[in-house]
Formats: C-alpha cells, structure tokens, sequence
C-alpha cells in the first residue's frame, strides 16, 4: 500500500510538470539542433538508431541468408531486435519533443522532418498552439503510448514476407484466428480476472464494432417475420443506433432505450438488449433492464483495471472485448468474443466470412505479441537486481494496469479538482470499491467524462465556441446539455482541456 501511494505521489509530481506551461519548455532532454533547411538533427536519437538498426538488419538478413529453413526469426535476431528498442528506449526521450512523429529520414545527414500532433508545432514540435481546436469527440487511447514507449522491447513483432499469407490461420479448425492468440487472450483474463474463459467458445474480429454486427447477425434468422428490436439503457453507446441505422437490415432494427421499451407492449417481442458495463458514456455499471426472454450481449470493452474495479469474472453467454481500451493499440483492429454457445460462436464466424473474409493475420500477430507482454509483466519471475526502490521502480514500469490505473487516477483528481464548485459544469460521482486484481478499494475512472453545463442548453456548440470538440448526449440517447469527453487522449491535451474547462465562465442562459 505504502508502495503504491507513493508510486502515485510520484506519478502527480511528474504530471503537473508536464501541465500546460510545462508543455512548452525547449526538449533539453533530446538535445535537439535546427539545421537551417528547418530540419531537426536528432543527435541523440536518429544519428545512434539509424547505424545500429543497419547494423542489426544486415546481421538478420546474413543469419537467415545462411538458414537452410528460415521459418521465423532467430532467437540471436529476437534478441538483437529487442536491445535495439531497449537502446531507443534508454534515450529517455520520444521523438520530437513527444509531440510528433518523424519522417522523411535523411540517414546519411541523419536528418529528419517531424510531423507534429494537433496543438503543437515548430521543428520539433516543442512549440504549443495555444488556440488549437481540441478534438475529443473520440477515445482515441493515445496515452499509453508513454508507457509501450518504455516498453518497447517486449512488443516487437517481425512477419516474413511470405508468412501468414493464407485467408486462414495455421490451423483451419479455428478458420480465421491465430492458436497463439487464443491462447493469449485465456491467458489475460485468467491474469486479471474479469472474464471466465475456460469452456468458452473465442472469436476474433476487426475491433469490436464488427464483432457487434456479427453478435447482431448470429442472434437473428432470415426466416423471422419481422426485424428483432435492438435496445440498449440511455445513454447508451453511440455506435449502437448508428451502425445499427447504417446496416439498414430486413434482420434487425434500432429499437431505442431499453428502459422505455420494456415498459411499452414491445418487449414481448424478439429483442437484443446491449449492455455496455461499465457504460460508454458516463462509467456506471449496468446490468439488463428488459424484463423479457430476449437475448443479453455484455459490452466489456472498459471492464479493466485502468477503468474500474474488477468485482469478480464475468460469466455471461456473450461478452465483447476490444484490444484498444485494454492495451491502448486501437490502429491494430482487434477485438474477442468470449460466448457460451458453439452455435453462436460458428454463425458469427461466418459473417466475419461474408463480411471481410477472415481477420488480418498481421494484426493477430501484432495483438498477441502485446497481450503477452501485459502478461509477462504481472507473471514474470525474473530476479531483479539493484536497490528494492530501483527493483520496484522497474517491476512496476512493466505493469500496463497500474500505469493505466495510475494515469486515470490522476486525470479525474485534475478535472475534478478544476471543477469543483463550478456553476458551468458537473460530472457524475462514483462510490470506490473492491478490486480483486489490486486487491483493494479503488475509484471509478472511466474512460469518458459525461459532462453536463449548466448554463446552456447545448453543451457542444458552448465547448465548441472554446475549441473543444466533444459528441453531444443527443447521440447517447440523453439530452443536448450533456456531452462526452475522452479522458484518454495525450497528457498534454488533457492538460489543454483542463486549463480551458477551468477558465470557462458561464453566463449564457438557455437557448
């Protein structure tokens, strides 16, 4: 305990230097030069990296040169890989200030071009935009970055040209999914403890968005005389009526809020209740609300430690999990299914057929390789060596969960410390509970802020006006003075939207 409150004091410190002011400083650590031509010579990153990722490279390729079988990469070549990302990583410093991504190398000059992320800018992105328009109406997860960043050694991932080119997975009996990945994915949930998975049926696919429209087709039937009704409790996912809408299916149709429909003479009808627990978008657990014999799907996207306490393993006949809420890799597409029913599991597999014939394999590769280092870094049993403050400062750096729990702690102290008393804005409270996987009472910290103003009647164009882009509640179900904020964008956007929300003075009345 005394460990853990200290790691978070330390973490604290280290956020509030990197607040808005701080943002802005020169990047000292990656001792960055401008070259005239406006490029940025990265002395202390491209000019080490780029001769020793040559020089690795030219090694792998004469070691698999002189393999007769060359199946995979080597255990010399894994190993040579994985210290090249430790070497990046013990630079301490990302790439253009953290700000950006570089580009357009010039390896002889061992010269590059940074791109830099919105709100920043100059040569090496260290310059903040202080009117830049803040685009929060995703959950784009870009803040465990920072952490794969530190941790980049464990997650590389290298596929042959001619490997994994087949529309199916090495073995045919699973179709379109990776045995490794399975395998992994059993593997987290037994870790962390969220989800029963033994006599359990996985499926695999693009995200979780085409896993909600496989669920949606496996639990319908053309031969039904009318479509089934899909509901879900306001204020419920927004993608729910919009893919639903989009899909424009003679199978099924948006039905609204579940509440509502149960009450009406409808609910005896076939439905599907979506249950997203804990809820997108405001955090609350939720249970089903329909009092009928409709099918139940169980949305567990945000059901990690980073977001709320894990009260015990989800056992529900289907469950839907998704790689970006848990890891951060949403660019990777990965999603599961956890079902109990062999039948559902073979009829969602075939939309995946219809739909996009199969899951990349790249992807599934990528997803196994992350998931096994999340894995590795809770079961681990390596000794460590150094000082007992050296040793858990590194054991706890490998530890995805208590860094996620650890950043999202700390963004709901600083929106709720820079709303407090405020009369333009409120947003919801939660009760701390039991974790088994941190084995103590820990708060709430969901992924989105469900905040409601005040003073206006539409919150969005209000936010809008300060060049904060949020999604209105009108797309949850909810009404237009509340609107959903991500909480998982970089720190230094966090650190913007907190800065602006707390300088708002709300004198508008309502429209």
């Amino acid at each position: 305990m005394a460990l853990e409150a200290e790691r978070i004091g330390r973490y604290e410190r280290h956020q509030r230097k990197k607040h808005l002011v701080a943002a802005a400083l020169p990047n000292t650590s990656l001792s960055t030069k401008c070259s005239p031509s406006g490029n940025v010579q990265f002395t202390n990153w491209v000019s080490k990296s780029i001769p020793l990722i040559i020089g690795l490279l030219s090694t792998w390729l004469f070691q698999y040169s002189q393999s007769p079988h060359p199946a995979t990469v080597d255990v010399d070549t894994s190993a040579a890989l994985s210290q090249l990302a430790s070497q990046i990583a013990a630079t301490n410093s990302l790439p253009c200030s953290g700000h950006g991504y570089m580009a357009d190398f010039d390896t002889e000059r061992s010269l590059g071009i940074c791109k830099c992320y919105e709100c920043f800018g100059g040569v090496d992105c260290s310059q903040v935009i202080d009117n830049c328009v803040i685009d929060l109406d995703h959950g784009d997860p870009t803040m465990f970055e920072e952490f794969w960043f530190r941790n980049a050694a464990n997650t590389i991932t290298v596929i042959l040209g001619y490997q994994r080119m087949s529309y199916f997975a090495q073995s045919k009996h699973v179709w379109f999914m990776e045995n490794e990945l399975e395998v992994q994915i059993r593997e987290l949930h037994r870790v962390v403890g969220n989800a029963v998975t033994e006599g359990r049926h996985i499926v695999v696919g693009t995200g979780s968005t085409q896993l909600f429209q496989a669920t949606l087709y496996a639990l319908t039937s053309s031969d039904q005389s009318k479509p089934t009704n899909i509901v879900s409790a306001a204020p419920f996912y927004s993608s729910y009526p919009a893919v639903t809408d989009y899909l424009r299916s003679a199978l099924f149709k948006w039905a609204g809020d579940a509440v509502e429909y149960n009450l009406g003479a409808e609910h005896e009808e076939p439905y599907i209740e979506m249950v997203c627990s804990p809820n997108n978008p405001d955090g609350r657990i939720q249970h089903a609300v329909v009092n009928g014999t409709g099918h139940v799907v169980h949305d567990l996207a945000y059901y990690w430690p980073h977001y709320t306490p894990i009260t015990g393993a989800a056992d529900h006949a289907i469950m839907l999990f998704t790689l970006s809420k848990s890891t951060g890799h949403a660019g990777t597409r990965i999603g599961w299914a956890i079902l109990k029913d062999e039948r559902v599991a073979k009829k969602m597999t075939k939309f995946l057929e219809l739909n996009t014939i199969g899951v990349s394999h790249d992807s599934q590769v990528r997803a196994t390789q992350v998931i096994k280092a999340v894995i590795e870094g809770y079961t681990s049993s390596e000794p460590q060596s150094g000082s007992p403050q050296t040793v858990a400062q590194h054991s706890d750096n490998n530890k995805l969960f208590h860094f996620g729990n650890s950043v999202m702690h700390y963004r709901w102290k600083r929106l709720r410390e820079a709303l407090n008393g405020s009369s333009a804005f409120s947003i919801p409270g939660f009760q701390p509970s039991y974790c088994t996987f941190f084995q103590k009472d820990i708060d709430q910290t969901p992924a989105f802020a469900w905040l409601r103003c005040k003073k206006t009647a539409d919150c969005q164009a209000f936010l809008k006006e300060r060049r904060i882009i949020t999604r209105s509640g009108r797309h949850f179900g909810a009404g237009a003075e509340f609107v959903r904020l991500s909480m998982l964008e970089r720190n230094q956007k966090f650190e913007m939207l907190v800065d602006r929300l707390a300088r708002v003075e709300a004198s508008r009345t309502p429209d």
